[in-house]
């Protein structure tokens, strides 16, 4: 096993960040969500949850960022000019995916059926070019999300924001550099006050190495930026743990010396029926290691 992969294991194993997840109910396409009775689908979500950072605390500066990045930084760097609410100190820690394009039961419902305090709303996409948009369409300040992020709130919750997602034009291949995508991140962050963001990576740009370097790139910058925000990266698995370009990606971005909170994985959608999925699913967490 290679020195980085070693130091990888043992980060992982410090800060105690794992994935958790369940076959059932998951996102639009190749995540299901639950579309029954409002009462039932909030329970289903609640049994649904991607762990996001769970009790990870603050995430400590890289001890080195990529060359490429530092050269290719906005003029944003520093101390960061937004603020983000106080974090919830009270509710689980976890932070399962909303998808509020395909409608279910409210965050609201989901709070008071669950006492489930953090959700991960999705998805920001390219509109096309470099700038960031909801998969629905809806621009990135829409009416629908900033009410439902303004209702978490006000309910003592918080919200971080996943990128990318199984449909749309994804960022990471729209953006020509690490300083350009790391100005989307950073409209995203700032426009909605965040202590936290997802990166949902998926295949097409995980297979990309070119976007693999400026996604490492652009979150160099951003932790530069902003060292407190906590970022989690979520990909694609089998039955063994991440695939082969996830297993890149994890190598490359400890090379660059570049701080993520939690890898995360998909742990779905590949065993057959009579498969004990929960066996499955810790099974592809462990290959994280």
């Amino acid at each position: 096993m290679s020195g980085v992969r070693k130091a990888r294991i043992g980060a992982i194993r410090e800060r105690e960040c794992a994935t958790v997840a369940d076959d059932e109910h998951m996102m639009p396409g190749r995540r299901r969500m639950a579309r029954g009775p409002n009462a039932a689908a909030a329970a289903a979500l609640a049994g649904v949850i991607t762990v996001l950072v769970a009790a990870c605390g603050t995430p400590a500066t890289p001890t080195a960022t990529a060359t490429h990045a530092t050269q290719s930084a906005p003029a944003t760097q520093g101390t960061p000019t937004h603020q983000p609410p106080p974090a919830p100190t009270n509710g689980p820690w976890v932070g399962p995916y909303d998808y509020l394009a395909a409608g279910g039961p409210s965050p609201a419902e989901v709070m008071k059926a669950t006492g489930i305090r953090r959700f991960t709303l999705a998805f920001i996409v390219s509109d096309g070019g470099c700038q960031p948009v909801w998969d629905n369409g809806d621009p990135l300040t829409g009416a629908s999300e900033k009410a439902a992020i303004r209702g978490i709130r006000s309910s003592g919750g918080d919200v971080a924001i996943a990128l990318g997602g199984m449909g749309g034009t994804k960022l990471g291949l729209a953006c020509t550099s690490p300083g350009a995508l790391a100005d989307v991140y950073q409209q995203v962050i700032s426009a909605y006050r965040l202590h936290s963001i997802d990166l949902d990576i998926e295949d097409t740009e995980l297979g990309s190495a070119d976007a693999r370097q400026r996604i490492i790139g652009a979150l160099a910058i951003v932790r530069q930026h902003d060292p407190g925000l906590m970022i989690s990266i979520t990909m694609a698995a089998d039955s063994d743990g991440p695939l082969p370009d996830g297993q890149d990606l994890i190598t490359e971005a400890a090379t660059a010396g570049l701080h993520i909170d939690a890898w995360t994985i998909m742990p779905f959608d590949f065993a057959g029926p009579g498969t004990d999925m929960a066996q499955a699913s810790v099974q592809a967490a462990d290959g994280l290691k």
